[in-house]
């Protein structure tokens, strides 16, 4: 039930070692998941995690191995993924020698990639496991990256090929910066690239769990030039995690987790396939993201200000004392402005300026936005700094900071508009771009 793990295999499942069940049947892809969650669990080596995902029915399926045969003495074969192998799941590229590579290394890869035999049902249907068969498999040692890979079929080859994989050179280079950039740091330095390969490389067993642990108590992870944009999805469940206060708000979906789908994002469908689906610093670079992402918080901000539920067996009430600590047993519109801008954004209230202090203030302590609050008779007035700094506007902004909400009323009713505004504010950040990215600290 580890949360972090679940990312991780999300991550490998989704970008690094991607499937998509548009090609791959969907008990495959359930089996190749909850294969890499448990390798990752019982403490396996990343060669090891990263073997038995290519020897998976799923990466079969996807690239279309499991009907090669090695027979007559030649191998009737595609090489989609003997290429994809070493550059996708290791960073090799080919780069150490191109011509032996291609004629050697991906050649024999191919090869060993052999009789792989999916099974099926008694409908015909396929089902997530594989038979690694030696009928049609070549026998004897083949070379791959330099090396001699012996073993009778797929399974084995893979295993002991991606020990010799991990440590080559193009990998040691690669791998571990590609990991660091796609779990954490889109803004990684030359330098910070530098400290990430040398650890790996010092891990006499690449061990991908203590190696992500390493690095968040690290300088690198808490440096202030570290930049990780979200995903639709990590934006999403972001923001529903920050608010959930209940394993009963999860399992009766209070509050929706498909808002990705609006943004163009489907789980175990990568929007590259094969090459991974959408990557953190697309979703920022995308206007149709941010407007889908604005319009789900704003049209249908009515998930976030929910007070209560009562369907069949399941009843419900918010209370955001749940979420929100309180300030000596206060909740002044202020406290409460700022304990969510940082249970959101987690910037240290570096971004929380004039505007947007101003406009969650409204939102929190009137039945109207700024520019209600501000001017009812100019509703369609966008404020400015400047007009905010003004002497007038500042007192009132400043009167409606002290003011002091009522989570501890014994009022129902003030208890669902208090609860409907911190709704409000909630969706204005989640709306806001500051959500599609964290800063390291």
């Amino acid at each position: 039930m580890n949360p972090f793990l679940h990312k991780i295999a999300y991550f490998e499942a989704n970008q690094h070692m991607a499937v998509n069940t548009s090609a791959v049947p969907v008990s495959a892809v359930i089996r190749y998941y909850d294969d890499i969650v448990r390798a990752l669990n019982e403490g396996k080596s990343y060669d090891q995690v990263l073997a038995g995902a290519a020897s998976s029915a799923a990466i079969a399926h996807q690239y279309g191995h499991r009907s090669n045969l090695f027979q007559n003495d030649q191998c009737v074969c595609n090489e989609d993924f003997a290429r994809e192998f070493y550059q996708l799941f290791f960073g090799i590229t080919g780069a150490y020698s191109p011509e032996y590579h291609e004629t050697v290394t991906i050649k024999n890869t191919a090869m060993a990639l052999t009789d792989f035999r999916l099974q099926q049902d008694a409908q015909g249907n396929f089902t997530p496991d594989v038979e690694y068969s030696s009928e049609h498999h070549p026998s004897g040692p083949l070379e791959m990256l330099g090396t001699t890979i012996n073993g009778t079929n797929a399974q084995e080859r893979l295993v002991e090929l991606a020990s010799i994989a991990i440590e080559h050179t193009e990998s040691l280079a690669t791998l571990p910066v590609l990991l660091i950039r796609g779990l954490a740091d889109d803004n990684l330095s030359p330098s910070g690239e530098a400290v990430v390969r040398t650890a790996w490389s010092s891990m006499t067993q690449k061990d991908l769990l203590l190696f992500l642990r390493a690095y968040s108590i690290s300088p690198l992870f808490h440096s202030p030039t570290r930049v990780k944009y979200w995903t639709s999805i990590e934006r999403r469940l972001l923001v529903i995690n920050k608010i959930s206060a209940s394993n009963d708000e999860i399992y009766n979906r209070v509050y929706s987790v498909v808002g990705h789908v609006l943004e163009g994002i489907r789980t175990f469908r990568p929007s590259n396939n094969v090459f991974g689906d959408q990557t953190g610093d697309m979703a920022a670079d995308s206007l149709d993201v941010f407007l889908q992402n604005y319009n789900q918080n704003t049209d249908q901000s009515f998930l976030f200000r929910r007070y209560s539920i009562s369907e069949g067996d399941f009843t419900w009430t918010k209370d955001w004392r749940d979420i929100i600590a309180s300030s000596d047993g206060r909740y002044t519109v202020e406290h409460v402005a700022n304990y969510l801008w940082q249970r959101l954004i987690g910037d240290g209230g570096k971004n929380f300026g004039a505007l947007e202090r101003a406009h969650i203030y409204a939102l929190l302590g009137t039945d109207s936005g700024l520019a209600g609050f501000l001017d009812p008779d100019n509703l369609d007035h966008v404020y400015t700094e400047a007009e905010l700094a003004a002497a007038d506007v500042a007192v009132k902004l400043n009167t409606i900071g002290a003011t002091e909400l009522e989570l501890d009323s014994a009022s129902s009713g003030e208890l669902e508009i208090t609860s409907q505004r911190i709704g409000q504010a909630v969706s204005f950040i989640a709306a806001s771009p500051y959500m599609f990215y964290q800063e390291g600290k």
